[in-house]
């Protein structure tokens, strides 16, 4: 009877200790995450910023494309002036929000007109394939027709 009450008394030690290890061990994790997750935020505002920069880079094309309508058809080069107002403005907003706000908008965007976000995110990715297809290496064929080493040029 004597071993019985040794094993419970060795059981529940172990178990009493198991919260500390567990939270010995999510504080540690935290310790290891908090400056990887600094990290991401720094790259996240800086594409941000940079995103910022590009849309701006937009609007002044917009308004110039609209510029050179004023004459032949001023209605419609109204409408596109507005559209490089809005760009100029969301470039703005999004030099000065956090991401945290932006995010905000976008899910209100989202709520309020779907198709709207549904047709930036095939844009997007649209943009982005392009982008990857462009970067990616060329791959000559050796002489016997197969695929040979990737060269970029």
């Amino acid at each position: 009877m004597a071993s019985t009450e040794q094993n419970t008394t060795a059981f529940d030690e172990t178990s009493a200790s198991r919260p500390s290890v567990v939270a010995q061990a999510q504080e540690k994790l935290a310790d290891l995450a908090e400056p990887l997750k600094d990290k991401a935020v720094e790259a996240a505002q800086v594409q941000k910023d940079v995103g910022a920069d590009q849309l701006g880079h937009v609007a002044r094309a917009v308004h110039g494309a609209a510029q050179e309508l004023e004459s032949e058809m001023p209605g419609f080069a109204t409408y596109i002036h507005d559209a490089g107002k809005w760009l100029e403005e969301t470039a703005s907003d999004m030099r000065t929000a956090t991401l945290g706000q932006l995010a905000g908008k976008v899910r209100k965007c989202a709520k309020r007109q779907p198709s709207l976000v549904f047709g930036g995110a095939i844009l997007t990715g649209l943009a982005l394939s392009r982008f990857l297809k462009s970067s990616a290496p060329t791959v000559k064929p050796d002489a016997n027709g197969s695929a040979a080493n990737p060269t970029s040029y």
